[in-house]
């Protein structure tokens, strides 16, 4: 009898323990919201940013968080996009070519006694064309006049290799001392060249003087 007692007694208290248990759960919470009964609302509070003080558990996230490189949300276009147009190429019209008629210009320069041009335009005329011009030359009387064309055509002759040419158009100025000049040029130039020697200079009657001068190198072309 008294066994059957004490497990009665056990089953009361395990209900009685379960009651309560069901009783407390089923009470309301202050957060859940109720008919009306409005939640309390937390008031919004500022974040302290000082230097030295720890902020909130969202300001320390911000801190925290590394920005992404720019490169990774750049817009990268694709090959061949936006490619530049191909220039265009303007055909440039084509003048007309006008070749100098030096030889008239020679004649009219002679003829109105402008003899610095007319040795400026001798030298285009022979560049352009030597035949005729060296024609006109020899035909010419006024020799004396064009001593600085002549001048130049024999140093030009003597830096092209034409020795004997050169010595011709040297021996078509007629001034001695203009002559003697352009001579000296030649040689110093052929002794540049290591084509002539003191002693083949001696025999041709240059000076001693003269012979210094040229192999010299003061004497250019």
């Amino acid at each position: 009898m008294p066994k059957n007692r004490f497990l009665l007694v056990s089953i009361l208290l395990s209900l009685a323990v379960a009651v309560g248990i069901g009783f407390f759960l089923g009470q309301p919470s202050n957060d859940t919201p109720r008919p009306g009964h409005q939640p309390t609302q937390e008031t919004p509070m500022a974040r302290n940013t000082q230097p030295g003080h720890a902020g909130t558990s969202s300001l320390s996230a911000e801190i925290n968080q590394v920005d992404k490189p720019f490169w990774e949300d750049a817009d990268v276009p694709d090959p061949g996009e936006d490619e530049p147009a191909a220039l265009a190429v303007i055909p440039r019209p084509q003048g007309t070519i006008i070749v100098r008629d030096y030889e008239s210009e020679v004649k009219a320069l002679e003829k109105d006694g402008d003899m610095q041009q007319l040795n400026d335009s001798l030298m285009l005329w022979f560049h352009q064309n030597p035949s005729a011009a060296t024609a006109w030359i020899n035909e010419t009387e006024r020799f004396e006049a064009i001593a600085p064309s002549l001048h130049l055509l024999a140093q030009g002759m003597a830096s092209q290799g034409h020795l004997d040419t050169a010595l011709t158009w040297a021996d078509s100025i007629t001034d001695p001392a203009k002559r003697q000049d352009t001579l000296r040029r030649i040689y110093a130039h052929e002794a540049r060249q290591r084509r002539v020697t003191r002693e083949a200079l001696q025999q041709k009657g240059f000076s001693q003087e003269d012979i210094t001068v040229i192999f010299s190198g003061e004497l250019g072309d």
